[in-house]
């Protein structure tokens, strides 16, 4: 038997009547498995600890390594894995922005658009309430380079930065993001926000130019009719 699983036997045997202990054997095992240059690691290791974080009550070192799956998993291209660690990332780390924009990529990733979107806007609303306003458009940006819609969006897009008195082009230009791309490694780009008191809100399913018709009657200009009120003369 290889030291690394002596070290996971250990530690399986340990977590309940010493987690902290348990603990430290898991975090030594991934040593190991680091410096052995595993050409399978074990990832589930992360969650293991993590879940021992949670038993210690320390919901944000557990958060940590959560996140550290989440990579590990998207960089080997088992997208479900760490949408799933994200989600355990979040009930753990609600204010954790970064989490989102991993979310955002993952399900683009996967091809599903509509997570995506609402992931990438989440992101970009926790941004813009921080005051990182380049950072919430440079994720909505992104976003419009992955979608099937990405010309209407860019146009919605340079009509909201212009808003906020921002210039599209300069700004399109000192936003450099990474495009998604599928486990294969296929590029999926090649495959309206309105401004309010306290947020920036992308409306991505309608088209912000769009007005409400006025009644008829007030588009060609009739005056509105009163209500006609009777006098009664006394005899």
């Amino acid at each position: 038997m290889s030291k690394l699983e002596q070290l996971k036997d250990k530690a399986k045997g340990l977590e309940a009547k010493d987690p902290k202990k348990a603990v430290e054997i898991w975090l030594e095992a991934l040593r190991t498995q680091e410096s052995d240059g595993e050409a399978n690691p074990d990832l589930s290791i992360y969650n293991r600890v993590g879940d021992l974080y949670i038993k210690l009550k320390d919901p944000g070192q557990a958060a940590d390594y959560y996140d550290r799956a989440v990579d590990k998993y998207a960089e080997l291209g088992f997208h479900n894995n760490a949408i799933a660690m994200c989600n355990k990332v979040l009930r753990n780390a609600p204010a954790r922005q970064s989490t989102y924009l991993k979310l955002a990529k993952l399900y683009a990733a996967k091809g599903f658009m509509t997570e995506a979107q609402q992931n990438f806007v989440q992101y970009a609303e926790r941004m813009q309430k921080a005051g990182k306003i380049e950072h919430a458009f440079a994720a909505l940006k992104e976003f419009t380079d992955i979608s099937p819609e990405s010309e209407r969006l860019r146009e919605i897009l340079s009509d909201h930065l212009k808003m906020y008195g921002a210039n599209p082009r300069a700004s399109s230009a000192k936003i450099n993001v990474p495009t998604a791309t599928r486990p294969d490694g296929e590029d999926i780009s090649k495959s309206g926000k309105r401004k309010t008191s306290s947020l920036v809100f992308l409306d991505l399913g309608a088209n912000p130019r769009r007005r409400r018709p006025r009644s008829r009657a007030r588009a060609v200009g009739r005056p509105r009719r009163r209500p006609c009120r009777r006098r009664w003369r006394s005899s």
